[in-house]
């Protein structure tokens, strides 16, 4: 079969088209099955708008796409209680009951009805879909791409089905194919050639090589119809139907997803002062299996390249180490993101003397209730005030400065946040305390036990961070689109109740592309709740790689089990190359 539709006139195309939409007003959701009843906990959408495709094109919906009478009643005979919608019930929204739905090659598609499935699947519902679902629209014209394609975690390769051979599981162990021989063949073997998402597993395999079954954390897609009468008729598609959808149901449903590889490995680096070094460095973590590298560009208050606006570390007053990270990354197979440690401006000296940015800036820092500049808790680091309005537009033009000359893959901050406030708290800079008081009608050095003003405050400064965070983002955005845009994060109550880091508000206004998350434990119970909330916390769009140290290596293995996107270490002479080698082999590879 193929898509494209055979019309001998543009006249005879709306000709069709017309009838077509006066025949779907009728039919959309036509069945001989049952109404929807409020206990199914399964959808199975009969597609009036994919009907009436195949009749235009004098294909053979029941036999060719889903026989629904027949499918209902194996779900009744496996114990899975499901109703029979049509586009109309899912163009409404009628999903909330359901605990997934099951798109039986239903080609034919409004974008509506897309949304309203991507929104079901984002609340926690799950989809089970087949072959060119969703790759034409409600006017049988066909789509560049799925519109359910981040539902599906995949991408069409061709627009035209072939025959897939049999399929080789490549995830053996997984409980949708449970009972099931390997391999499986299937009478009706044809479907799309796929190209699957960076968040999606590949579970099976055509006889090609390529992708079959694919899993992502909303459902799983497979490239042949399984749902079709003769696939369901056989031993084989039975019991894999019955699998995936007992599998989305009752096991997947409002879960988290775990990859099976890690996607992202990353490396945060201190470089090297010369190119021969870093160019070792960087081969070193290359053959280790990272593909990231996040290389230090602003440290303690001063800059690794020529900055107008910045001190100058003078170790790198005649070698800029991201620019040439930048070109031997990209021999490599290295990806590069720029290191930038947002508010930190260095530690003091044992006699208390300031670093060179507050020497020159004073006024610029963060200063604690009890007056002081260095935080104790922090191992005497000093901050620059997060609030203070010169230090937030320093920050946004020295960011625009580095993008607009150097072509990184991404920029990370870390320290973008409070110092950390829980024995001391932070900010009392003069500054910020005038701001604070034209806005909330009191000093905070006031506030002493009036717990009302203290939560006042304590919201000025989060919300004052986070709008901080939306300018800085934008700013790399557009100065350099395409750039991702990452923070190292605390464990989230901890980050907003002692740092005003609300890194969730962040994510989910999505102005961070990925966050690392910072454990700072060892004990896997913990770290593994640390990461595994994380996820929840950063939303649906916002990748969570998990902080580990790498003389660990077991750590990586359990964040990718809590559903990391992947992991970030630092990697310096400290790292053996046996603990490097445990990555690679070990950790970086399932």
């Amino acid at each position: 079969m193929r898509l494209k539709l055979f019309f001998t006139s543009k006249l005879v195309a709306a000709a069709l088209t017309l009838s077509a939409l006066l025949v779907a007003a009728t039919t959309l959701g036509a069945t001989a099955a049952a109404p929807a009843t409020a206990s199914a906990t399964v959808a199975i959408l009969d597609s009036g708008y994919t009907r009436h495709l195949a009749s235009l094109n004098a294909w053979d919906y029941r036999a060719e796409f889903v026989d629904t009478n027949a499918l209902i009643t194996a779900f009744a005979r496996w114990g899975i209680s499901a109703a029979v919608i049509g586009d109309g019930d899912v163009e409404v929204g009628a999903l909330s009951s359901y605990k997934a739905i099951v798109l039986p090659r239903a080609s034919s598609m409004s974008q509506l009805a897309a949304d309203n499935i991507t929104n079901f699947v984002r609340q926690g519902g799950r989809i089970l879909s087949t072959s060119d679902t969703s790759l034409v629209d409600d006017f049988w014209r066909t789509r560049d791409t799925f519109a359910l394609a981040q539902a599906m975690g995949i991408r069409p390769v061709s627009t035209g089905t072939s025959s897939i051979g049999q399929i080789s599981v490549s995830a053996k162990a997984h409980p949708v194919f449970k009972g099931i021989s390997d391999p499986i063949s299937l009478p009706s073997a044809t479907g799309l050639s796929v190209k699957v998402e960076p968040d999606s597993n590949v579970l099976a395999v055509t006889s090609s090589g390529l992708p079959a079954i694919v899993e992502n954390r909303f459902g799983i897609y497979c490239a042949a119809n399984i749902l079709s009468p003769s696939n369901l008729a056989s031993p084989q598609g039975s019991t894999l139907v019955k699998n995936i959808v007992t599998y989305l149901a009752e096991t997947k449903y409002a879960a988290p997803f775990a990859l099976d590889t890690i996607r992202v490995r990353a490396a945060l680096y201190r470089p090297a002062l010369t190119e021969a070094e870093l160019r070792a460095d960087m081969k070193r973590l290359s053959e280790a299996n990272f593909n990231t590298v996040m290389v230090q560009a602003y440290r303690d208050g001063t800059a690794l390249w020529a900055s107008r606006l910045a001190p100058v570390d003078p170790a790198y007053a005649s070698f800029d180490p991201v620019t040439a990270a930048i070109s031997i990354g990209a021999e490599l197979g290295l990806e590069v993101h720029a290191w930038f440690s947002a508010f930190d401006a260095g530690v003091a000296g044992a006699d208390g003397s300031l670093p060179q940015l507050l020497v020159e800036k004073k006024g610029w820092a963060a200063v604690g209730q009890d007056g002081k500049i260095p935080s104790a808790s922090e191992g005497q680091r000093c901050f620059l005030s997060p609030a203070h309005p010169e230090v937030q537009a320093y920050l946004i033009s020295l960011v625009q400065e580095f993008c607009a000359s150097h072509p990184v893959a991404g920029v990370y901050f870390d320290y973008l946040h409070y110092p950390y406030g829980r024995t001391v708290p932070y900010d009392y800079n003069p500054v910020v305390e005038e701001r604070a008081k034209a806005d909330l009608g009191f000093a905070p050095k006031s506030i002493r036990l009036d717990m009302g003003k203290w939560n006042a405050w304590f919201q000025w400064r989060t919300a004052d961070l986070t709008a901080f965070v939306a300018r800085l983002s934008t700013a790399v955005r557009e100065t350099a689109p395409g750039t991702q845009v990452s923070a190292a994060v605390h464990p989230y109550a901890d980050a907003v109740l002692t740092r005003m880091q609300d890194w969730s508000a962040w994510s989910q206004a999505g102005y961070m592309d990925f966050v690392v998350q910072l454990a700072s434990t060892d004990n896997a119970d913990t770290f593994s709740t640390v990461i595994g909330s994380a996820d929840g916390f950063a939303g649906l769009d916002t990748h969570v790689l998990a902080a580990i140290d790498a003389n660990k290596p077991y750590l990586a293995g359990l964040a990718r089990a809590a559903g990391a996107y992947g992991v970030a270490c630092t990697v310096d002479a400290s790292v053996s190359d046996a603990a490097l080698s445990a990555l690679s082999e070990a950790a970086f590879k399932w």
